[in-house]
């Protein structure tokens, strides 16, 4: 199953997917806002995706951007369109301006660098990696919760040891017969 990324905007969706295993974030297209959902009905007729993410515009204080309320728009139609698949929403600060920066490094040609269909296809690259790694984040903080749960490991037992990341120590230690409180 595939996560699909949405960079919205009133012109332009860009369109990002991951690979089957959920690992790789790809650019995948961009699309006109009024066919969105058409092209995203036609992509399920041929992938299988298990959540669709959605950039959220986010002034730099965190204030809800001009834009927000057209968002939000745009994921009620996707939640009334397809109301199987969970939407998720990620902050899309400076995703634009990554982007830019990414296609500048790149050795493009001055007009393909300025082509705003690529910039807002990269945009949702970056707006899918970012809902990855916190997604990857969530569950490795929750799998050492467990095992210090498991174990009755005190968070001390890490100090104690001079250990800064707990995820790599506590499967060694508890192989070796583990340290119990």
């Amino acid at each position: 199953m595939r996560i699909l990324a949405f960079d919205y905007g009133t012109r332009r969706v860009g369109l990002a997917v991951t690979d089957p295993l959920q690992l790789i974030a790809t650019a995948l297209d961009t699309v006109h806002s009024k066919d969105v959902l058409d092209y995203v009905k036609g992509y399920l007729d041929r992938e299988t995706v298990s959540t669709f993410v959605v950039g959220e515009p986010r002034q730099l204080d965190g204030s809800e951007s001009e834009s927000a309320q057209h968002v939000r728009g745009f994921i009620r139609k996707l939640r009334r369109t397809f109301p199987a698949i969970p939407v998720e929403t990620i902050d899309e600060r400076f995703t634009s301006k990554m982007a830019s920066a990414s296609i500048a490094q790149s050795g493009m040609t001055k007009k393909k660098r300025q082509d705003k269909a690529l910039i807002d296809s990269v945009s949702a690259v970056f707006i899918l990696q970012s809902y990855l790694e916190r997604r990857d984040f969530q569950r490795s903080t929750h799998y050492l919760w467990l095992i210090r749960k498991a174990y009755g490991l005190h968070p001390f037992f890490f100090r104690r040891y001079g250990v800064s990341n707990q995820a790599e120590v506590a499967p060694k230690t508890l192989a070796e017969g583990g340290h119990r409180q």
